[in-house]
């Protein structure tokens, strides 16, 4: 059979009805040459042109938004960031370090003195700070500022505020530093009662920076995660061996200690492209183990392997979507999310 001569340029209605009546000329001029306007097979043409236009139209603005550094619709751009890695926020928040500074009395022999660890303070998470130059705006600490943490490390500037007669120390200034975040703070509850696979909770505002914290009525929490199929995180601890002269152990010079950690109740986040943040869960929606719902040799196999004949179990295809794989969905519960509100280039200040 003879190779046809097939022409890929020709992408428009008008080119497209022009190659396909060559294309017929060319190889079919026994079976047909009707190619008046008014014949049935012209309408052929017409549609079979109609139906490349639009399907090129298409194929044409698909593959420039994919492909595209300035897409034309938010929804695509959007998914294009996250398949290049990059994890869109409603709202960004401004951050800097500030420096605390505290007054503390000295302890110690006439020879060695020292801040007087009892009067160490502990600024808590979250504890809210505004500008001089701007108080409408509001900041936030991201991280407990403990000052007995590093107090002999160079984190920790201590200098001599006042001294006695003789020249000793009676206070000292401590300086430490702590990385701040503008915006707010806020909370609401949600009821959950009957388990749903792939639970998803439109969040109220669209300037939220960042989910801070998910517990349930029991006290449990929820963490974050970049997948669902990621069931284990780092967290820090802080390191009570810390300056500890007792201890042998290489890590009593660090504040904190890194730890992994399993994390069955876990979450994702993700915008939309109104800027509504979503949260969602995953699809661990049975009470029963994941080894009672997926078979293994002990449902189901070889005689030769199982005390008894296991070829007659029954396997529900339902149970391999109800699994703790992709995490717990929340069930019979009330959460309390957690999340800081506001940010952008307006809460920028000196």
């Amino acid at each position: 059979m003879s190779k046809k001569n097939i022409n890929y340029l020709g992408r428009d209605f008008s080119e497209l009805k022009n190659n396909l009546q060559t294309f017929i000329k060319s190889y079919y001029s026994n079976q047909y040459q009707d190619f008046t306007e008014s014949s049935a097979g012209e309408m052929m043409i017409d549609l079979a042109a109609y139906v490349g236009d639009v399907l090129g139209f298409h194929m044409d603005r698909n593959l420039q938004e994919l492909f595209s550094s300035n897409p034309k619709q938010r929804r695509n751009a959007i998914e294009l960031a996250k398949r290049l890695g990059y994890k869109p926020k409603s709202s960004v928040s401004s951050q800097t370090d500030i420096d605390v500074y505290i007054t503390v009395p000295s302890t110690g022999t006439i020879e060695n003195k020292v801040p007087d660890s009892n009067y160490l303070p502990i600024l808590k998470k979250n504890t809210k700070l505004r500008s001089n130059t701007n108080p409408s705006i509001t900041f936030e600490l991201i991280e407990d500022l403990n000052f007995k943490i590093d107090l002999g490390d160079s984190k920790t500037e201590k200098t001599i505020a006042e001294t006695d007669v003789n020249g000793f120390a009676t206070k000292f200034l401590l300086k430490k530093s702590i990385p701040i975040v503008s915006g707010e703070t806020k909370s609401f509850n949600i009821n959950v009662t009957t388990p749903q696979k792939y639970l998803s909770i439109e969040m109220p505002s669209d300037t939220i920076s960042e989910i801070i914290e998910i517990k349930d009525a029991d006290d449990n929490i929820w963490y974050e995660v970049d997948s669902l199929a990621q069931d284990t995180i780092f967290v820090d601890e802080e390191n009570l061996l810390q300056n500890d002269p007792e201890s042998s152990n290489d890590t009593s010079t660090v504040s904190y200690n890194l730890k992994l950690k399993r994390v069955p109740k876990r979450f994702t986040t993700h915008i939309d492209e109104n800027n509504l943040t979503y949260i969602n869960f995953g699809s661990g929606v049975s009470d029963s183990n994941d080894e009672e719902l997926i078979p293994n040799p002990m449902n189901v196999g070889s005689p030769l392997l199982n005390a008894s004949n296991k070829f007659d179990y029954a396997l529900d295809p339902e149970n391999f979507l109800k699994t703790k794989t992709f995490g717990e969905a929340p069930s019979n519960t009330t959460l309390t999310i957690k999340y800081r509100n506001g940010g952008g280039i307006k809460t920028n200040t000196p």
